[in-house]
């Protein structure tokens, strides 16, 4: 991004995680960044324990915006390059000080440049960890909102098993985003394992009546009654 701007051929430049879908028009993304040094993207992450200990615990330490979609301008080169400079010190994952990869540091941005912009649009950035602020729902056609508003403008495929497990609504999008991977030479897959994955924590969490049971009716009809994504 230091380099693209020290050019002097673009106004915006923007780093985009391989693992972000984008599922409708992002421009107005353009004029939100505008000529501001950086436009960021909440976590949006739990914000009652009451909803999840463990993710309302996460929301205090993992960031609270996110490093998978950031924008910048020539405004933001200094904090850029302080950025930098943080993350070649100590770029990991240790709760106990502070750190989460180069996600923390982007704390800071609003306080090194106040002019930051912080997108608002809750369709944008959507990802497993922020279902709990960003609630998931069909309007009457059909379409996912999130808080009953907003439309779906990316969507953030991080821990596809949780999504798998706890995301149903996201799903066909994700099965999507794998076949346009594979269009241009993926040869993996992501539905199929992280299903599996999803199915075994399922598996674990069952009672013994509910594994008598399962047993009585088969798996495939007892994933039906749970409500369990199946294929």
């Amino acid at each position: 991004m230091i380099h693209l701007l020290q050019t002097g051929k673009y106004d915006q430049v923007y780093f985009v995680d391989p693992d972000l879908y984008f599922v409708a028009d992002f421009k107005f993304l353009y004029q939100e960044l505008a000529d501001r040094p950086f436009l960021l993207s909440p976590n949006w992450g739990c914000l009652e324990p009451e909803k999840s200990e463990l993710y309302f615990q996460n929301s205090q330490t993992d960031g609270l915006y996110n490093a998978g979609f950031l924008g910048a301008t020539i405004k933001g080169l200094d904090t850029l390059r302080w950025w930098a400079k943080m993350c070649l010190n100590a770029c990991e994952i240790n709760r106990t000080k502070g750190l989460h990869d180069d996600q923390g540091y982007l704390n800071h941005f609003p306080i090194r440049n106040p002019d930051t912009r912080v997108i608002s649009h809750r369709g944008c950035n959507v990802a497993e960890w922020n279902r709990f602020e960003n609630v998931r729902g069909l309007n009457e056609r059909g379409e996912v909102l999130i808080n009953d508003c907003y439309p779906l403008i990316f969507i953030h495929f991080s821990n596809i098993p949780f999504l798998v497990e706890y995301d149903p609504l996201l799903i066909p999008y994700l099965k999507k985003y794998e076949l346009e991977l594979k269009k241009n030479g993926f040869e993996g897959d992501l539905f199929a394992p992280a299903l599996k994955v999803a199915n075994r924590r399922r598996l674990m969490k069952l009672s013994i009546p509910e594994r008598i049971f399962r047993k009585l009716i088969g798996h495939s009809n007892f994933a039906k009654f749970k409500g369990w994504t199946v294929d």
